[in-house]
Formats: structure tokens, sequence, C-alpha cells
């Protein structure tokens, strides 16, 4: 005789569980608590340090101001400069924890979210597909856009005359910063810069595409309908960004370019002191260790990304997955692990006298030559990523995932939600790129500084 199982039973054995589970996630919330209390206290600190610094700094300013000798002015200069290099290391200092608080207030949210579901003992899940006519009435206007004002500047960023207005400015940079192989440096930067922008959001596809791999073990037609909508709103998104900004953006690039090119000089004295440095720098091969090291690490940001791309998946359905072990993601696996030793190597080479060439050389330039740069740098993004880009495999694909999606909604009207951890995941690095954002330009700027 087959032991009866009760609606009790099941209830019961659900409260014990979820019981235990909030008993667990109480705890761990009260330790990540305690991990951001301390960690807050360490941000502030920071904050107080970094700001006797600039104290120190605006006094010794003003003591430049009232010094007479110039034996004095110039001690005081070499102070001023050892506060400099401390300011730098006590930002980066601050930026790492103040990641560290952000990383444990994300856990904090998460935690609480968790114990909201648990004790609600229930997910609800669903898609509203009131939304459809909507998206089909913007879509069609993006099609139309494609064909009309994308195509006008797609042609114009492929122009002769843009072509030129791109060169100059790169040649206008050059002049103001020391040569051609030192704006080099600085493109390393700012691509390293937004390769790590970059990867906060592309973790957050993976994460999605975890959660799907987690919904597909229980509800395969549900996960259908997750990645066709997944799908549709990326080619949805890709093909409005550029039916509603191409005329604008490539405008707005065109006078970022301007604006560098007709950058008035410097001073005699400025120039002549960022030449001196940049020679050294370049003589000596510090500005091509520079220049090797970013690039390494943009490149060991994306191998990593697709080996996680493989492997996050596999992951999420099976905690018993050995990335190491798995012979499918080995050439993913050793692609990473050579830009990892290259990375190194490249830091390596990176010697101390070469970061203080190099360190030389950043304060030489006037802070307005950074922005500058990543504005130049961005402008030129835009532009040659206009001139390439494939308007119509943009609306194939828009048309091709629009088609999936409608047959996929068919199929299944209700997609079920992705099972909670997954969420969680998704959610915790979806903050963790939300944070990330609102300083997202300032970082990028600190990057191409010198100063990560």
């Amino acid at each position: 005789m087959t032991e009866i199982v009760t609606l009790t039973d099941v209830r019961t054995e659900q409260a014990d569980q979820l019981k235990h589970d909030i008993d667990a996630a109480t705890s761990d919330q009260q330790d990540a608590a305690n991990k951001q209390t301390a960690a807050d206290q360490q941000v502030k600190n920071d904050e107080a340090a970094l700001a006797k610094l600039r104290a120190d700094a605006s006094a010794g300013q003003q003591q430049i101001a009232a010094a007479t000798m110039k034996q004095d002015r110039h001690a005081i200069e070499l102070q001023l400069y050892k506060n400099l290099e401390a300011q730098r290391s006590a930002i980066a200092t601050l930026a790492t924890d103040q990641d560290r608080l952000a990383d444990y207030t994300r856990q904090s949210k998460t935690l609480t979210a968790r114990l909201t579901a648990l004790k609600t003992a229930y997910a609800q899940a669903g898609a509203d597909l009131d939304a459809a006519k909507q998206q089909d009435s913007a879509a069609a206007k993006d099609r139309a856009a494609l064909t009309t004002s994308v195509t006008d500047a797609q042609r114009e960023a492929g122009s002769d005359a843009v072509k030129a207005q791109v060169a100059a400015a790169s040649d206008a940079m050059a002049k103001l910063i020391g040569g051609p192989n030192l704006v080099d440096v600085l493109r390393a930067r700012y691509e390293h810069g937004q390769a790590i922008a970059g990867e906060s959001r592309h973790a957050v596809a993976r994460a999605q595409q975890a959660a799907l791999s987690v919904t597909r073990l229980s509800a395969p037609l549900a996960a259908a309908v997750a990645a066709a909508s997944a799908a549709y709103d990326d080619a949805r998104t890709s093909a409005s960004h550029w039916a509603t900004t191409a005329a604008d953006g490539l405008a707005g690039a065109r006078t970022a370019l301007q604006q560098t090119i007709g950058t008035e000089a410097f001073s005699s004295l400025v120039s002549a002191d960022i030449s001196d440095r940049a020679k050294t720098a370049t003589d000596s091969g510090a500005a091509a260790a520079d220049q090797a090291y970013h690039e390494a690490a943009t490149a060991a940001i994306a191998a990593q990304a697709d080996l996680d791309a493989i492997t996050g998946p596999k992951l999420a359905t099976d905690p018993a997955y050995d990335p190491a072990a798995d012979d499918t993601v080995k050439a993913q696996r050793d692609a990473a692990d050579a830009a990892d030793q290259a990375k190194a190597a490249a830091e390596a080479a990176r010697t101390q006298d070469f970061t203080d060439q190099m360190v030389a050389w950043d304060l030489s330039l006037p802070p307005g030559v950074f922005t500058l740069a990543v504005a130049t740098f961005g402008a030129q993004a835009l532009i040659a990523e206009l001139a390439a880009l494939d308007i119509a495999a943009l609306a194939a694909r828009l048309d091709t995932a629009e088609t999936a999606y409608a047959g996929a909604l068919g199929d299944q009207a209700k997609v079920d939600g992705m099972q909670q951890k997954a969420d969680e995941e998704q959610a915790s690095l979806q903050d963790a790129a939300t944070q990330y954002a609102t300083g997202a330009d300032q970082r990028l700027l600190a990057v191409v500084r010198g100063d990560m």
C-alpha cells in the first residue's frame, strides 16, 4: 500500500523548510549588516584622509603664493608633487573601499528581498502582453528611421570629410599631449575603462542566460518564451538606439571632434614640460609598457567574459559542474589563462621607474586633457561604429526576433518565473550595474587619467 502524503504534510514540510531558510537568511543578513557598518566606517576614514591631503595641498598652494625665494618655492612644489602622488593613492584606496561597501550594501539588499520572499512563501511570474501593440508601433517608426535618417547618417559617417575630421582630431590631440604614441596610450586606457564598464552590463546578460538555463529544467516552454523575449528586446533596443540617436549622435560627435581640433595650444612652458616628459616616457619604453598593460587588461576582461558566457549557465544548472574539468571549454579556458598571463607579464613590465615616468607625464597634462581625450575617443568610436553599421542586417534581425517572439507567445501566454536563486543573482548583478553607472563617467575618467 502506497503511503499517502497529505496537503498538511506538504505544507508542514514547506513551512519547516521556510523557517529553516528564514533563520539562515536572518543570520546572513545580520552578518552582511555588520560588514556593511565596518565598511562604511572605513570609507569615512578614507574620505577624511583624502580631505586632509587636499587641505594640505591647499595650504601648500597658499605658501607658494606667499613665497618670495625660488628655493622656497621649489621645496614647496616638491611637497605638492608628493601630495599629488599621495592623493592618487588615497583616491584609489577610497574607490576600492567604496566598492566593498557597495558590495555589502547589495548583499544586504539581496538578503532582505530573500527574507521577504520567504515570509510571503510564494512568487509570482507573468508577462504583460498588452505592451505588444505599443512595441509594434514604436518598432514600425524605428524601421522607417533605419531606411531614412540612419541611412543618411551612416553615409555621412563614412564620408571623406568625416574621415578627415577624425584624423585631424587625432593629430590635434597628439600635438597637445606629446605625440601620436601618447594618444595610443590614452586610447588604450580609454578602451580599458570602457571594458570595465561594459563588463558590468555583460554580467547581467550572462546572469539572464544562467537564469534561463535553470528555467529550462522545469519549464522549457516558459524558457523559450523568455529567450525569445530577450532576443526581441535586444534587437528592438539596437534598432531603436540607432533610429533615435544616429543623426544627433553623429552631429554631437563631429562637434566634439571640432572642439578637439580647435583646442588652443598650451603655454610654451606647459607644452615644453609635456614634451620633455613625453619624450622621456617614449624613449625609455614606459609609454609602450603602459599601453601594453591596458591593452592586455582589456583583452583579459574579454577572454574571461567569453569563458563565463559558456560556463555560467552550466554552473547554474549543475552545482557540481567544474569548468576546469570541462574539455568543451578548453579553448576558452586556455585563452582566458593566456590573457591573464599576458596581463600579469605586462603589469610586471611596468617597473617602478616606468610608473614614475608615466605619473610625471600624467601630472604634466592639464586636467582638462583627460576629459577632452574621453570625448574625442568616444566621438571617434561612435563614428566608426555608425559607418560600419549593417542597417539591412539590423532590420532583418528585428523582423526575425519579433516573429520568433510572437510565435513563442502563441505557444505559451504565461511565462513561469525563474527560480529564486537565479532571480537573486540577476537582481544583485543589475544593482551592481546600476550602482556602477552612477559613477561610470568618473571611473572611466580615472582609468584614462591613470589613477586605476
